[in-house]
């Protein structure tokens, strides 16, 4: 239900496949070198086999992992994209929800990764964010927690999805 705001179309479960493939495949031209995705949004899209057949048909043809923002307790994306041989993995925390809370989220994920061995935090890109995720380099360092890939971390769950979702 949100509105278009951008110059990419958003992705709706309304559209048939062939819109959602080529929504998906015009949005990855405008970003050069991207390895891999994510739903910004979706819970809708998220949440229907149909359309993350479609989106993750685009991942799997050009060989991208996708990332389940876990906007919605119904999504499909692991299954799925276990089906369509598209790595993946899932948010663990979302950082800036309020932006007041950003450091308080990113203690959080620091904590996740200490308990759990992994954690994966997702965040807008705003001005401040710089700012942030150098506080966090520092931090991990001091804990001696390392960052690494996302791409990195497929790898080291085996192309498993996390416990993921929190916010």
């Amino acid at each position: 239900g949100a509105d278009d705001d951008g110059d990419i179309p958003l992705i709706r479960v309304s559209m048939k496949d062939s819109e959602i493939r080529k929504i998906t495949e015009r949005a990855l031209e405008t970003t050069p070198g991207v390895v891999g995705m994510n739903n910004h949004m979706g819970s809708r899209a998220t949440a229907d086999r149909r359309v993350m057949k479609a989106v993750l048909g685009v991942c799997r043809k050009q060989e991208l992992f996708f990332i389940d923002s876990m906007t919605s307790p119904g999504t499909v994306v692991s299954e799925v994209a276990r089906e369509a041989g598209v790595k993946s993995t899932c948010n663990d925390l979302f950082i800036d929800n309020k932006e007041s809370d950003t450091r308080e989220s990113m203690e959080k994920l620091l904590s996740l990764a200490a308990r759990r061995g992994s954690a994966l935090g997702i965040m807008h890109v705003k001005r401040k964010s710089l700012e942030h995720l150098r506080w966090l380099i520092g931090e991990a360092g001091r804990r001696e927690i390392e960052l690494i890939t996302v791409s990195g971390m497929i790898e080291r769950r085996g192309g498993k999805t996390a416990e993921g979702g929190g916010s």
